[in-house]
């Protein structure tokens, strides 16, 4: 897939600017659509209304999703250019629970799918290289951690959240909903953002009390 900016200049002074998205396979394509329309429409009237911008064109045979320009830089490009990193992220992850906590209590929850994959698969994929010869590891593994993870994951959260998925003007607006789910763990986004993060961060930054809605 894709991303880009497109400007529809109106006037010497006027134009129009979206940006333009193209998701690699159907099935993200659907997802990312059914997600960020759902969410778009649910934050409408309240106080996280923009945080999610509105499909406002979608091409289904070439798997491109349309949406309004926003204005400002993305998290990555921010922590490049500033040395109050600790602080940036720790807003960052401030603003997630307080919005994924208002996602997860929507009357009549999100129509999203749970497309997590159970976690000892996930652990044998990332960190056995799909070696499952070590059986005696991965029912380990299974009994000890994934069972009691598997039962717990029962939020709505982004999938994919890392620098590059969150803009940030006036304040934290998260973008390419491809890889949202029904069944995560939101200790899993907050994972992600700090693995893709280019610095230590020092322990108890992260209050996960505060993030399973």
């Amino acid at each position: 897939g894709y991303i880009a900016n497109a400007v529809l200049q109106l006037t010497g002074q006027t134009s129009i600017r979206h940006v333009i998205k193209r998701i690699s396979s159907k099935e993200d394509f659907k997802n990312a659509i059914n997600a960020q329309t759902q969410i778009h429409e649910a934050i409408n009237g309240t106080e996280f209304e923009g945080k999610v911008t509105e499909p406002t064109l979608v091409n289904r045979k070439r798997r491109i999703i349309v949406t309004p320009f926003v204005h400002g830089k993305t998290l990555g490009e921010e922590l490049a250019s500033t040395y109050d990193k600790f602080d940036l992220v720790g807003a960052v992850i401030d603003d997630y629970a307080k919005f994924f906590t208002f996602i997860n209590h929507i009357p009549n929850r999100l129509n999203i799918p749970a497309r997590m994959g159970r976690t000892t698969n996930i652990f044998l994929k990332y960190y056995l290289n799909s070696d499952a010869s070590n059986t005696e590891l991965l029912e380990l593994f299974e009994s000890e951690i994934a069972k009691e993870l598997d039962t717990e994951a029962k939020c709505v959260i982004h999938g994919d959240f890392h620098p590059w998925n969150i803009l940030v003007n006036d304040r934290f607006i998260y973008i390419d909903w491809a890889s949202a789910v029904s069944n995560g763990l939101p200790e899993s986004d907050i994972g992600k953002l700090l693995m893709k993060t280019d610095f230590a961060l020092e322990t108890g930054i992260v209050d996960t009390e505060s993030l399973t809605p």
